[in-house]
């Protein structure tokens, strides 16, 4: 039986006198009308980031299911689409996007996306989970799960992913063809079950 096993950065603080430039430029109250105009939820389109949606971690309002064919794309503001930063045709799950200025973003059949973060609660988390994308700890409890069938005659992947990484700071991943493959999962990551069916949380 094989394992799939998982394994944090500073940010430096703006200095003072970059916090009273900011001020000068957008007013004392550091408001900014662009910014204050723009969205705090979104559903199918394209959208730049601090005009029509607030920066931050949006996540998906209701599980999309496997079957929605659900399509997301973040790229560069002002490169017309061709400056990739992240892309996924996802198998459904609660999805979870990191978008800051800087960015713009396209969804398809996604259902909408709300602003939120990384550690809010989302009811009782699960045990046992189907195919798409959970934040371990939120969506679903920590520990070691396992696929409740064999699966054997297809082909299917576990992939774990640093939290808000937009998918794309991999930990680790694996393709599987047969048996009844296992993943261990930590707070602070998400988990990314394509096409492995249903895994169940292990006593």
């Amino acid at each position: 039986m094989t394992t799939l096993l998982s394994g944090r950065k500073r940010t430096k603080n703006l200095s003072a006198i970059f916090v009273l430039i900011f001020a000068f430029l957008f007013g004392l109250s550091g408001s900014n009308p662009a910014l204050a105009a723009a969205k705090s939820s979104f559903g199918q389109g394209k959208f730049t980031v601090g005009r029509d949606i607030k920066p931050g971690i949006y996540r998906s309002k209701s599980v999309v299911k496997s079957s929605a064919n659900c399509f997301w794309h973040i790229t560069t503001t002002g490169s017309n689409g061709n400056e990739d930063i992240a892309i996924d045709n996802s198998r459904g799950g609660i999805l979870t996007l990191n978008l800051q200025k800087g960015m713009d973003i396209e969804t398809k059949r996604c259902g909408t996306f709300v602003k939120s973060s990384l550690s809010a609660p989302r009811g009782t988390p699960r045990t046992t989970v189907g195919n798409g994308v959970w934040l371990v700890g939120i969506d679903m409890e920590p520990g070691t799960y396992r696929v409740d069938k064999d699966i054997f005659g297809k082909s299917c992947y576990l992939k774990i992913y640093t939290a808000g990484s937009n998918l794309e700071d991999l930990i680790a991943i694996e393709n599987y063809t047969r048996g009844t493959p296992s993943a261990t999962l930590e707070v602070g990551e998400e988990f990314y079950n394509n096409g492995c069916g249903t895994l169940t949380l292990e006593d």
